[in-house]
C-alpha cells in the first residue's frame, strides 16, 4: 500500500473537483486506508479515535458510491457499444447510456466530502504512523489468504451476485493489507498480483450484474403491454458475465495453489 502521506495527498488534490475520475482516485484511497485500520483494529483493539477515522472514511466513501457506479457503467456501455459489430446493438447500447442518472452531487454535498476529506487529512497521519510487526502481519495475511480461499469455489459456483460482490470487498482488502508487507518474498509479489487480477474480474462481474438490472429495469407500457426496449442487450451481459466468472475461477485456482 501507498504511505499514507501519498494517500492523503490523492484525496486532497481529488476532493478539489470531484469529478469522475476523482472520485474513482478517493474511491481507491479509502479502500487502502480501511484495510490498514482495520488491521489497526485486530493488532491493537477498538479505539475511540481509530473508530471516529474510520466512520468518516466509509462515510466519504458511501457518498460518492453511486456517482461511481454510474461512471463504470458508463464506461463499460461505451466500450460494448464500441466493440459490437452490430449496429442495432450500438444503438440501444447508446441510448441505455443516456438512461443512466446523471444529477450530480449538489452543493451541499460536495462541501460535505470536501470537509470529510479535511477530517481524514488531519487524523490519519497521526493516527496511522505507526509500523506493523512483520511476524504478527505475516501471520494474519495467511490466515486471510486462507480465509480467502476457503469460500471462493461455492460463491463462484453458486454465482450469488451479492455474496461475490461482498468476497470481492474481502480480496481487495487483502491485496492493500499484502502491500504493507515491507520486505515481500516472490510469493509474496504474486499473491498480491493475482488478489488485484482476482479483483478486478470480481469486480467486472459486479458491474455487468449491476448493468443488467439496471437495463431490465427499463420497461415502458406500449399498446397495453409491458415492454423492455432494451431486452436485446441482455444476453450481452449474461454473456460477458458468465466470461469473466470463468476467468475468476481460473485465478482463484491459480491464488489456491499459491495460498498452498
Amino acid at each position: 500500500m501507498a504511505p499514507t502521506t501519498a494517500i492523503i495527498d490523492t484525496l486532497i488534490t481529488s476532493a478539489a473537483n470531484l469529478d469522475d475520475t476523482a472520485v474513482h482516485e478517493i474511491r481507491k484511497a479509502t479502500k487502502q486506508l480501511r484495510a490498514r485500520l482495520a488491521l489497526q483494529r485486530a493488532f491493537e483493539g477498538s479505539r475511540p479515535d481509530t473508530e471516529n477515522l474510520r466512520q468518516s472514511v466509509k462515510q466519504l466513501a458511501r457518498m460518492l458510491c453511486e456517482q461511481r457506479n454510474r461512471f463504470v457503467m458508463d464506461a463499460a456501455l461505451n466500450e460494448m457499444a464500441e466493440e459490437t459489430d452490430e449496429p442495432e446493438l450500438a444503438r440501444l447500447l447508446n441510448a441505455l447510456r443516456l438512461n443512466l442518472d446523471r444529477e450530480p452531487l449538489t452543493t451541499g454535498e460536495i462541501q460535505q466530502a470536501q470537509e470529510l476529506v479535511r477530517q481524514i487529512a488531519t487524523d490519519a497521519p497521526k493516527l496511522m504512523a505507526a509500523d506493523f510487526d512483520a511476524q504478527q502481519l505475516n501471520l494474519f495475511l495467511q490466515t486471510g489468504l486462507a480465509q480467502v480461499t476457503e469460500i471462493g469455489p461455492g460463491l463462484l459456483a453458486g454465482q450469488d451476485f451479492e455474496a461475490l460482490h461482498e468476497w470481492r470487498k474481502q480480496v481487495k482488502t487483502l491485496m492493500y493489507q499484502y502491500q504493507l508487507l515491507p520486505f515481500p518474498s516472490s510469493r509474496d509479489l504474486q499473491v498480491m498480483e493475482k488478489l488485484e487480477q482476482l479483483g478486478s474480474c470480481l469486480g467486472n462481474i459486479n458491474d455487468l450484474h449491476m448493468l443488467n438490472i439496471f437495463a431490465a429495469e427499463q420497461l415502458q407500457v406500449n399498446a397495453e403491454e409491458m415492454q423492455n426496449p432494451f431486452a436485446p442487450v441482455l444476453p450481452l451481459f449474461d454473456s460477458k458475465c458468465s466470461q469473466e466468472l470463468g476467468d475468476a475461477t481460473k485465478l482463484f485456482e491459480e491464488l489456491r495453489v499459491l495460498a498452498g
